[in-house]
């Protein structure tokens, strides 16, 4: 006689069916998720690729069209660091 207090699972009277329910997946994997560019960060890629060109001589820009890209680049900067300060502050809010 087994004097053990702990009981036996009961066995289902379909083992496949058994099988089956052990491996349905309760959760969907979770997919990676691709990083979230604004639009003001591809404005922010292609002012900086203007200012490497005109650095490196292969765009010869006016005085004006300096003095408007640096106050764009300098905007732009301003926005895609704001932004970066939000998600971080957002992101430690999530914890």
């Amino acid at each position: 006689m087994n004097m053990d207090t702990e009981t036996d699972p009961p066995i289902p009277p379909n083992s496949d069916e058994a099988l089956i329910d052990a491996l349905v997946v309760v959760d969907p994997p979770v997919e990676p998720q691709r990083p979230n560019v604004t639009p003001i960060q591809y404005a922010a890629i292609i002012a900086v690729v203007i200012q490497f060109t005109r650095a490196f001589g292969i765009w010869d820009a006016s005085a004006e069209q300096v003095d408007a890209l640096t106050a764009a680049s300098a905007l732009l900067g301003a926005l895609v660091f704001g932004d970066a300060g939000l998600r971080g502050l957002r992101n430690l809010g999530n914890r």
